[in-house]
């Protein structure tokens, strides 16, 4: 298992889940992964199942 972790600030949440989507893009590239986007004051913010198939609905 491979982790990245980069920290940033962003005026707005919006901004945060751009920025966040950029840095996916960079980090995994055409690789499988999953991206979260956590925040201090609110917990988990987004996140992104990159190049993988969805999950089987129960």
């Amino acid at each position: 298992m491979d982790v990245e972790i980069a920290t940033f600030d962003a005026a707005t949440i919006e901004t945060a889940v751009a920025q966040a989507i950029e840095l996916t893009g960079q980090f995994l590239g055409d690789q499988p992964g999953v991206a979260t986007l956590t925040s201090t004051v609110w917990g988990l913010v987004w996140s992104h199942r990159h190049n993988m198939p969805e999950p089987p609905q129960p």
